[in-house]
């Protein structure tokens, strides 16, 4: 499940169609939670814009990719354990997977589509989400950037948090990491890098659909505690 976004190349908006489709082929919720938390990385745009941005510093990309795998296959076998799989979900979306059509006509050409279409908005999603990582660097006082930025556990916190609020994509997310490096820890950024595909406002909007409220509190939990624990590992015994 975790490598299932190298075939379907999305972003973690782009995933929750897919997701839903995998719940109408009658796949368990901790399958469906694995292939959420890891496809928006393992992607093969994603790839590609990360060695571009961090190509001088490998040790930012393997770490970003090793820690998407581990938690998100964690995560899902932590769900695994719940016995009644159907109260992870919403009433409504269980009417949803009923009411579904099982047949759908499958084409090669939803790979080339999603994969044009994903690397057609890359440009844009990189100018805007440039913008919104300048304007943080820009309006936040260089005191508190540099205070928060070399602090080992409040810089994974910030870039944490940030990833949240801008909800870039993460087709592109490794330029805006680009733009903190010089000012924060590398385990912040490897955070920022792992943490926001899988959690921010944008994909939570749009996995309330899905989820029950307590599901997700729960996965939000999760994530950001192995997100944090892995930071914390990354700034104080690898970098």
């Amino acid at each position: 499940m975790p490598f299932l976004g190298v075939i379907f190349p999305v972003c973690e908006c782009g995933n929750i169609p897919v997701a839903k489709r995998l719940f109408v082929k009658g796949l368990k919720s901790s399958h469906v939670i694995t292939f959420i938390l890891a496809a928006p990385a393992f992607n093969p745009i994603v790839f590609l814009s990360t060695y571009t941005a961090f190509r001088a510093t490998p040790e930012i990309i393997f770490f970003r990719f090793l820690l998407t795998y581990l938690i998100a296959v964690s995560v899902g076998i932590l769900f695994s354990y719940k016995k009644n799989d159907a109260e992870l979900l919403k009433p409504s979306f269980l009417d949803e997977i009923a009411c579904a059509p099982r047949n759908v006509k499958k084409s090669g050409k939803i790979f080339a589509s999603n994969f044009m279409d994903d690397f057609g908005m890359m440009l844009v999603s990189l100018v805007i989400g440039s913008l919104i990582a300048s304007a943080l660097q820009s309006f936040t006082p260089l005191d508190i950037l540099k205070t928060l930025g070399q602090n080992p556990i409040l810089s994974i916190l910030t870039m944490m948090i940030i990833a949240f609020v801008i909800s870039i994509c993460s087709n592109v997310d490794a330029f805006v990491a680009l733009s903190y490096s010089t000012r924060f820890t590398s385990g912040s950024i490897v955070a920022f890098l792992v943490f926001g595909p899988m959690i921010d406002i944008k994909s939570l909007s749009m996995l309330a659909n899905i989820f029950t409220k307590k599901t997700l509190i729960l996965l939000i939990l999760i994530v950001s505690i192995l997100t944090f624990i892995s930071g914390l590992i990354l700034n104080f015994y690898i970098f």
